[in-house]
């Protein structure tokens, strides 16, 4: 409390003194400027008249004061990493009037950066094409972060039915989808920073073809079923013809197969015959067979069809 002159004797003033609020004060943040509790610096006596100054005593250089020529301040650090900083300061008290400077006790200042909290978001993924063949449909998610502490690393999930192709913010999901196929899954996109903390965020991904669906593929084999006949050795049958119906993209292979009995299918095309080698025996045998049709989509269709041999070879005298 202040003494009026009115109160003084001889013109001498009460008895100078100074103190602080507190000795310690502290400050957190998890940004890189952190600023401490103010401190204040108290007087009593004098001609009340008084100027304070707060110097550095000690320390981490780094602390300065923020209001250093007024009584109350507090201590402020810039560009702080996650850590922890202490300094010590002193205040002085000069009165006006009588030129009497006082210091106080130090007061130590502590100021700690937390870690930031690491945090993040992701978009979901959707990609159409349109046609009627097999396409390969690729999305694309894209996330971002912000906290924590340098480096992050990003890590994307795998998604089942899907390709997976990161790239640091981005992961591109890849399906192969025929005309009105459709396809999605759901993944996750997690963040790790260099101290371990993590966040985690889920997204989904849609991939679609949205052409014509094709339509469905038969296979006939006229006539299904065949005869030949032959005096010798080589028995050939007449021409069977595949008809494809459905087929997007034209046929693009065709594969005939037996599948019981003898004989093997020669073809050309959609045109095909069976022959069987039945050497110098007489008799007749029958086989079956089966034609594989792959369209321009990597569809296949089947047909079948069945043979039968017979040879005779004249095995008495020649006249």
């Amino acid at each position: 409390m202040l003494v009026s002159a009115a109160a003084l004797i001889g013109n001498a003033y009460p008895p100078f003194a100074v103190g602080l609020s507190a000795t310690t004060v502290a400050g957190s943040s998890t940004s890189s400027t952190v600023e401490s509790s103010p401190v204040r610096g108290l007087f009593t006596g004098g001609s009340g008249d008084v100027a304070w100054t707060w110097a550095y005593w000690d320390g981490d250089s780094a602390i300065t004061p923020v209001s250093p020529g007024l009584a109350q301040t507090t201590f402020r650090a810039t560009g702080m990493s996650v850590g922890t900083k202490t300094a010590r300061f002193r205040g002085a008290a000069r009165d006006q009037v009588t030129g009497e400077t006082l210091v106080t006790d130090l007061v130590t200042v502590t100021l700690e950066r937390g870690e930031p909290p690491l945090t993040g978001s992701v978009t979901n993924a959707h990609q159409a094409g349109n046609s009627s063949s097999v396409i390969n449909v690729t999305a694309g998610a894209n996330c971002s972060h912000s906290g924590g502490v340098a480096p992050i690393t990003i890590t994307w999930s795998d998604i089942a039915g899907f390709t997976k192709a990161p790239s640091g913010t981005t992961c591109y999901y890849g399906a192969a989808l025929g005309p009105g196929e459709t396809r999605t899954g759901s993944g996750t996109v997690t963040f790790r920073d260099a101290n371990g903390q993590t966040a985690a965020y889920g997204f989904t991904v849609k991939c679609e073809n949205t052409g014509t669906p094709a339509p469905p593929m038969t296979v006939t084999v006229n006539p299904g079923s065949v005869q030949g006949f032959s005096d010798g050795n080589i028995v050939t049958t007449e021409a069977v013809t595949v008809t494809v119906s459905g087929a997007v993209g034209g046929v693009a292979q065709v594969v005939w197969t037996r599948i019981s009995g003898v004989g093997l299918p020669n073809w050309t095309g959609l045109l095909a015959t069976f022959s069987y080698d039945a050497g110098s025996t007489n008799g007749t045998w029958t086989g079956g067979f089966q034609v594989a049709v792959q369209d321009g989509l990597g569809r296949w269709g089947y047909g079948a069809a069945s043979a039968q041999f017979t040879s005779f070879i004249w095995q008495g005298p020649i006249n």
